[in-house]
């Protein structure tokens, strides 16, 4: 599956880390979008690793309009990936796997 980045739509700040984004992509010959948020830093190959979720259309307008926790888009998407580095920072977008715990807790 080849994952073709597309545009930066919203950038969803906190306080504190995490920061999340939304992006489009093209996967296919479909366009999904998709949630990211940072999730591991390797100090020792100096890498960032981030965790993305392709949500619908429906899923991200709740969640433009605060009707939905944007970490409950995360939570037991079986569809979710890594990527080293940002995702807008590439052009094509390539999972890998991370051998680390993806499980996050979330309690509505």
């Amino acid at each position: 599956m080849t994952i073709v980045f597309s545009k930066l739509i919203d950038v969803f700040d906190e306080f504190m880390y995490p920061t999340f984004f939304s992006y489009e992509a093209i996967v296919g010959e479909k366009t999904k979008i998709f949630i990211t948020l940072f999730a591991y830093y390797d100090e020792n190959s100096r890498k960032d690793y981030f965790f993305n979720v392709p949500v619908n259309k429906k899923k991200y307008e709740q969640l433009i309009n605060g009707e939905i926790e944007i970490r409950s888009l995360f939570v037991n998407n079986k569809d979710g990936f890594f990527t080293e580095g940002s995702p807008e920072s590439v052009a094509i977008i390539e999972p890998i796997h991370l051998n680390v715990n993806t499980c996050l807790l979330y309690t509505p």
